[in-house]
């Protein structure tokens, strides 16, 4: 055995000493936290324990440097895999708690308005986060990244350390009013890091993707945020259903409090070990493989290169390149089209027409659409839920189920416009068509259809907009410019504090409306944000297409 071997082995013993002994100590504080809980629930103390130690030995793989992560494909795929699940835990968290809260509330003897202050207090600490982040989070023009990358392992820390709070006060804690206003802080901070950790995730993951999976990425991202609201809409609506007699069993009330979030917690932790052990350190940027900041470096070429004729650019070519300059002249002769179409399919070429004005007007047209789209979006969970309970006679389990197949059908549509060419003219068509449709659903939210419209508008609503969305996040993203007020990290910044905003003033608005007047009035308001999204995306679609 080598001396470097030999040196290896006695670092990984040190660290597999270290680990199990803050394991310990870690199993010593919680049996000891357990012996003064009294009646309390022991499955928050055995949680909390099981939570400690995994986060515990995973924050020392990632900062030891235990699993060593390469600059390769692979690591390019686990920071896009820890984006997309950041995603997924971003909107998981806004609604895990929809259908049990009302119960749980009720249990500790509150009212309704308390359930509704349980959910939007995590949207409030995401605002919160949003408001802070670009402060927060390093800048993105970092060469190495790392101090992103280690935001984004904080962050996580920080999501899973609330969530797991969260469950503890719930199933140990007997005083109403310290129980009321600790849950109230960490679901708080449980938004606050979650929406810090979305960020920081989506700038080391779009670092270091090349700028043909951009859009992809954006798309898939809408995507993933689908599908956390309906991971949290459908895991609420099973512990409801499961939790069998809610009022006779003190127990079964706490843990339908807790079992969600718990679920989430595990999400969580997997995404940190994703992070912790695949994501690497030093990353490379996508764009030197593939053009990720080809705009500014074809800004700099062009004013530093002079422009040549055709016979100049043959006569300084080198001798040995011009057999298979003429070679290839003749081959993209036989073969125009064929040539034309991998061109396309290689280089979407329309966002370097930009300039600083357009690109200006680009940007903030689809913070707009962000804040349009998820109003629109949040109004509908709110309102269609109202509406189902009180004119429809349903139970908040089935207006659960019912949104978890709604959002199910948007994420299917944002992969199934992920699968096709990720050319720009392409996705604007999609975008547009998807905008108009969305839109035209608006009309059937009027209370002279039967009721099973509702829902129809209330699916191509969700989907078409989300599907437009994905689109616009993707065209945004590849007209940022690194270094700039138009940045990816300003753009992605203020999408989600845009996200965040909207979603908290849906709900009150969406439902002050239809108890103040009626329906019919809500869906006008509908109809009008319709328009706004359209005007936004009618003014998107003419500054990214060009000829």
């Amino acid at each position: 055995m080598s001396a470097q071997d030999r040196c290896d082995l006695h670092d990984d013993l040190i660290f597999l000493q270290l680990g199990t002994s803050l394991t310990s100590q870690i199993n010593q504080t919680i049996q000891t936290i357990q012996s003064h809980c009294g009646d309390a629930d022991p499955l928050g103390v055995q949680f909390a324990g099981l939570v400690g130690s995994v986060l515990a030995l995973t924050w020392l793989i990632d900062v030891s440097g235990a699993a060593h992560a390469c600059c390769c494909a692979g690591g390019r795929r686990s920071a896009q895999v820890v984006y997309l699940g950041s995603s997924v835990l971003n909107s998981a968290g806004l609604t895990i708690l929809l259908t049990v809260s009302l119960p749980y509330t009720a249990s500790l003897g509150l009212s309704a308005a308390a359930s509704g202050l349980l959910i939007s207090a995590s949207a409030i600490g995401g605002l919160t986060g949003q408001s802070l982040a670009y402060w927060i989070i390093p800048d993105e023009a970092d060469t190495s990244c790392e101090r992103v990358r280690r935001s984004t392992a904080v962050t996580l820390f920080g999501q899973a350390a609330a969530h797991t709070a969260y469950v503890f006060v719930v199933l140990t804690m007997n005083d109403l009013w310290i129980t009321w206003t600790c849950l109230l802080i960490f679901r708080a901070l449980s938004g606050f890091f979650g929406a810090l950790t979305n960020l920081a995730a989506s700038l080391v993951a779009l670092h270091m993707s090349p700028e043909s999976e951009v859009m992809n990425l954006q798309t898939a991202s809408q995507a993933c945020r689908n599908l956390g609201l309906c991971i949290g809409v459908a895991g609420s609506s099973i512990a409801l259903s499961t939790a069998g007699a809610l009022t006779t069993s003190e127990l079964n009330t706490r843990r339908l409090g807790a079992v969600p979030v718990m679920g989430l917690v595990l999400m969580v932790l997997l995404i940190f070990f994703v992070n912790a052990c695949f994501v690497p350190r030093e990353l490379s940027r996508g764009g030197a493989e593939a053009g990720g900041d080809e705009e500014e470096t074809e800004r700099k070429k062009n004013k530093q290169q002079p422009n040549h004729s055709k016979e100049q650019e043959e006569v300084l070519a080198p001798e040995t390149e011009r057999p298979e300059a003429t070679n290839l002249e003749s081959k993209e002769a036989n073969d125009c089209k064929d040539c034309a179409l991998d061109t396309k399919s290689q280089k979407p070429p329309t966002l370097s027409k930009l300039d600083d004005e357009e690109r200006k007007a680009l940007f903030w047209y689809a913070v707009a659409f962000n804040f349009e789209r998820s109003f629109s979006v949040s109004a509908i969970e709110v309102a269609t839920t109202m509406i189902s309970q009180r004119e429809f006679g349903m139970t908040p389990i089935t207006t659960g189920y019912i949104f978890g197949l709604i959002t199910v059908g948007a994420v299917l549509l944002n992969l199934l416009v992920g699968c096709t060419p990720s050319y720009i003219p392409t996705r604007l068509y999609i975008m547009w068509l998807s905008a108009i449709g969305g839109a035209a659903a608006t009309v059937f939210l009027f209370n002279v259809w039967p009721r099973v419209f509702l829902y129809l508008a209330d699916t191509c609503l969700f989907m078409l907009s989300n599907t437009a969305n994905g689109v616009v996040d993707g065209i945004a993203t590849l007209a940022a410019l690194p270094n700039s007020e138009y940045s990816k990290k300003r753009y992605m910044n203020y999408k989600m504090l845009a996200m965040a905003t909207a979603r908290i003033a849906a709900a009150p608005v969406a439902r002050g409306i239809i108890m103040l007047t009626n329906r019919n009035v809500y869906a006008a308001a509908q109809i009008l944000f319709a328009c706004l999204g359209l005007h936004s995306i009618q003014r998107i679609y003419h500054l990214a297409y060009r000829e």
